[in-house]
């Protein structure tokens, strides 16, 4: 939490009983503080950390309330003051919206959040989302605009969707980062992801084995926004498809199923790097190559200039038994590797580029 210190969300289960922990080191007032969500009713309740503001951390709430049915809150907890801030169900005219991104804050008193968008019928559990969805609010709660963007309408003029939002070749849509634009526009990183169904794993779950489902990976896709959140482009970049298939997945939608993949670190998406205006910034990703040339794993970048697009890849292949790449100057990436053989580590920064 920048210099304020660290949080930690820690699953608390007892018996059939499930919620979560907040855990927060304030490195200002060398102090801990912890705190345990209860409503009082709820026995079932999952929650996900989806970002932070400079005093605000932001969690969804998710409490099951039947067996095939699940309600979504958003959960502030003000680290500064180690005290929860609000806990909202962020419900706007006839749409029911469930953020999964905070964004840079660029004007005081106002937080944006980024998610998809219900139809308030609908079961988010069970159902496709109908769309992205901008929603600002105050630090306390309320709402102050709320804007959204339709998969059939406004994303089919880029990119071939159905009615439920789902796109040729790609599937549905993941959202890994906002990024706050120079002109006031905003860029959205996102991941393809469908659910296949498993012939084998059909036959393996009738004998006793786990999922007949697997959530395959597929391409990167940057959507592109104005100032008010009207959709202006939609770029794809290609991949090697990745098939993850984590418990669960046959019992959930294709939306809920990306959840936990994300959690479990399935998607390919690594990291975004870039100035702090984002005027030029890279977007990092593994890959997969199996070629007459090369086989094994990349580290893909997709750079933006500040007019135009540009790839570019390291190869990964090494003797390592663990090989490993994070963010470093700008401009360049830090690569890990661990030999566990010898039992050493090396550690070499690369440029991007």
């Amino acid at each position: 939490m920048g210099d304020y210190g660290y949080l930690a969300m820690i699953p608390v289960i007892d018996g059939k009983d499930r919620t979560f922990e907040v855990r927060c080191y304030n490195s200002k007032k060398k102090k801990h503080f912890t705190y345990k969500y209860d409503d009082g009713k709820s026995k079932y309740v999952v929650g996900e950390f989806i970002g932070a503001t400079d005093s605000l951390a932001f969690f969804t709430v998710l409490k099951r309330v039947g067996m095939f049915d699940a309600k979504k809150s958003l959960l502030a907890i003000n680290f500064v003051t180690s005290r929860r801030a609000f806990e909202m169900t962020p419900d706007v005219g006839d749409y029911r919206i469930t953020p999964t991104n905070v964004m840079p804050k660029v004007e005081a008193g106002k937080i944006t959040l980024m998610g998809s968008y219900y139809e308030k019928d609908e079961n988010v559990v069970w159902d496709a989302p109908r769309g992205m969805a901008i929603l600002d609010v105050d630090p306390k709660g309320n709402v102050l605009r709320s804007s959204v963007s339709s998969y059939d309408a406004d994303l089919s003029k880029f990119l071939p969707v159905s009615a439920k939002g789902k796109i040729k070749d790609i599937g549905f849509l993941f959202i890994h980062k906002v990024l706050a634009m120079p002109d006031g526009g905003y860029t959205v990183i996102a991941e393809g992801f469908r659910k296949k169904v498993s012939a084998g794993k059909i036959a393996l779950m009738a004998v006793g084995g786990r999922n007949a489902t697997e959530l395959e990976i597929t391409d990167l896709v940057l959507l592109r926004f104005d100032n008010g959140f009207a959709l202006k482009g939609a770029d794809v970049f290609d991949k090697t498809r990745n098939l993850v298939s984590p418990l669960g997945m046959d019992m959930v939608s294709p939306q809920m199923a990306a959840m936990v993949v994300k959690g479990t670190g399935g998607f390919d998406y690594e990291f975004t790097t870039g100035e702090q205006d984002n005027s030029t910034f890279n977007v990092c990703f593994s890959d997969y190559v199996k070629n007459s040339e090369y086989k094994g794993r990349t580290f893909n970048t997709v750079r933006f200039n500040g007019s135009k697009y540009m790839t570019d890849k390291i190869e990964l292949k090494s003797k390592a038994s663990e090989m490993l790449v994070f963010p470093a100057k700008q401009g360049y990436v830090m690569i890990y590797e661990y030999f566990k053989k010898t039992k050493t580590l090396e550690l070499r920064i690369e440029k991007l580029g």
